[in-house]
């Protein structure tokens, strides 16, 4: 666990080092989710920032979740190309285990495209997300998701 949060952390310093300080953002973005588990998304830019809300399921682990997340840091890598990071929060619920509900918190980091200047209303991700569920016990939790919105 200690070195997964190290390569997080190394990762995180090399790429605040890379590109401006403020990237495109698209106004609103609508999409799923495709990984961990799948979600229906929906961003939404906040200033320089970016709200982020999902509800999805995980079909292998017969659960429901939502989460929330804000982006916070942005940098741009080459013509929109993008990183982003920032505090996520979120809710599982659990079909036949004895502790049914899980709640955890973590930092989402991830990489996309927004193909909106070539004239494509569409934005491509990847994000890992490394975290803790908080409840109903302590311990580590990741999850890792490709998207596709359409931005508006």
């Amino acid at each position: 666990m200690k070195l997964k949060i190290l390569i997080c952390a190394a990762a995180a310093m090399v790429m605040c080092l890379s590109g401006p300080a403020s990237a495109f953002i698209s106004p609103n973005a609508l999409g799923v989710v495709l990984g961990t588990s799948t979600e229906i998304n929906y961003q939404k830019a906040m200033g320089a920032a970016r709200l982020e809300i999902g509800v999805g399921w995980d079909i292998n682990a017969s659960s429901l979740n939502g989460g929330v997340r804000y982006h916070v840091l942005h940098r741009n890598i080459s013509d929109g190309l993008h990183w982003y990071l920032g505090p996520g929060a979120g809710l599982y619920v659990h079909d036949g285990d004895n502790d049914n509900v899980h709640l955890y918190a973590g930092l989402p980091i991830g990489i996309e495209y927004n193909f909106n200047k070539q004239g494509v209303p569409l934005l491509l991700s990847l994000d890992l997300s490394p975290g803790i569920q908080v409840f109903p016990k302590i311990t580590e939790a990741w999850s890792i998701g490709l998207g596709i919105r359409w931005t508006f």
